[in-house]
């Protein structure tokens, strides 16, 4: 081998006090070429040794994972290099201090030539235990996440946050255009849970995370999701949905954008007034007209445009009738997760009995396409908001599975949004 230059000896301490498995910086250079530039499969156990070739002008280094071995590391001009491969297992102790001998998941290793100008990489894939998660973590659609199997193995989804149901934990909807899916918790960069609310992610974010797949009462979820990153979106409006009296009110939504506003109802009785600057922040003003008929709703469209950016966001007003919340209003379980809490006005839903039930008191999860919800009681007639449950669920002779529906109210629970006061109105 050619004498190795003092630059290149400059060029190695620098690398080597990197971490061994460096990929970032990589920028393709004209002076290193390489026979091998696709992905190279290996087996999980003695793997036989791969050779390839470097063609060079001038000095260079490999740089590898510490499960593979190149020979040689450095040199100069034209040469071929022999990498050989650790076995892909690990010892595993039981309690009684046992050992065993058992195959990881599939890992990934670059392979890259550094030079004085650039760098150019290959991708070593070493086969594993396919019930094991790869140190691989591929960047997904939300709907090719939505369909794959439940399992350990983690993915990268990026979308945009559509609501938010809890701010201590961080649960909330992430959507993607492709499709959308719940998150169930966030954890912030250091893995600590209950973080949420010192990321700064609002509605319209585009979020970032790894997450694996998991199943909850038949939909798809992520529990205890790496927060990754998140961009703000130019349009913020701090709530998606508004509830609002019969008699009638002027309300405020806070908002925050960059750009141009827009503001459009598609309500005759819910009417804009205008932006104001208070203390903490800008609102938008409404004033909702008195209800004189049924319990109905209006829908309020935000757009903020920036240069060729727009961004949009809408909220959902609900106003009971004239009897103070006496008319039902026929909801989702997704539109009744994101209403504010009210003693007041009744929401009647459709579901399927699922999860642990409580026959006594009728304790149970209701799901619907959209999303599930915890009910609180049920009891065979209405009794009223916050009376005491008359233990008349056994009376319905309801089962897990058994589609039904009821009447009953918005509240929640240390954060858990939940069905309260809930009573039996048919099923099935």
């Amino acid at each position: 081998m050619k004498k190795i230059t003092s630059a290149i000896l400059l060029l190695a301490a620098m690398l080597l006090i990197l971490p061994s498995c460096e990929d970032e910086n990589i920028n393709l250079a004209s002076r290193v070429s390489l026979s091998q530039t696709e992905e190279v499969e290996i087996v999980a156990e003695n793997a036989t040794p791969f050779v390839f070739e470097v063609n060079s002008d001038g000095d260079w280094l490999v740089v590898v994972p510490t499960w593979i071995k190149a020979t040689p590391r450095y040199g100069s001009g034209n040469d071929a290099v022999t990498l050989t491969f650790e076995d892909n297992y690990s010892f595993v102790y039981d309690e009684e201090g046992n050992v065993s001998r058992e195959m990881n998941g599939v890992r990934h290793g670059k392979v890259s030539i550094e030079c004085a100008s650039g760098a150019t990489s290959f991708i070593v894939c070493q086969e594993g235990d396919p019930d094991k998660p790869s140190d691989e973590i591929r960047t997904i659609t939300v709907a090719e996440f939505n369909a794959l199997p439940d399992g350990a193995q983690l993915y990268e989804l990026t979308g945009t946050v559509t609501r938010i149901a809890n701010t201590t934990y961080g649960n909330l909807y992430l959507n993607d255009g492709t499709a959308e899916i719940y998150i169930y918790g966030i954890l912030d960069l250091e893995g600590q849970p209950k973080k949420f609310s010192t990321l700064g992610i609002s509605v319209g974010d585009l979020l970032t995370v790894h997450g694996a797949k998991t199943t909850y009462n038949n939909a798809p979820e992520i529990v205890n999701a790496q927060y990754i990153s998140h961009v703000k979106s130019i349009l913020s409006v701090a709530e998606t949905s508004k509830n609002v009296g019969s008699q009638g009110e002027d309300f405020t939504l806070g908002v925050s954008y960059t750009g141009d506003l827009k503001v459009v109802s598609d309500a005759q009785w819910l009417a804009f007034t205008g932006i104001s600057t208070v203390e903490g922040g800008t609102v938008l003003n409404f004033t909702a007209a008195a209800n004189d008929g049924s319990a109905r709703e209006g829908k309020i469209t935000v757009t903020a445009t920036s240069g060729s950016t727009v961004a949009s966001q809408e909220i959902k007003v609900t106003q009971a009738g004239p009897s103070g919340g006496g008319e039902v209003i026929t909801i989702s379980v997704a539109d009744f997760l994101a209403v504010p809490e009210s003693s007041t006005q009744k929401y009647q839903l459709t579901g399927t009995i699922s999860g642990s039930i409580n026959t006594t008191y009728g304790n149970f999860d209701l799901v619907d396409d959209t999303g599930t919800v915890y009910v609180y009681g049920l009891t065979a007639t209405e009794l009223g908001y916050g009376a005491s449950n008359d233990k008349s669920y056994a009376s319905l002779g309801l089962a897990a599975g058994d589609k039904i529906t009821i009447i009953g109210y918005r509240g929640s629970y240390n954060g858990k949004i939940e069905v309260l006061s809930a009573y039996f109105v048919s099923k099935q």
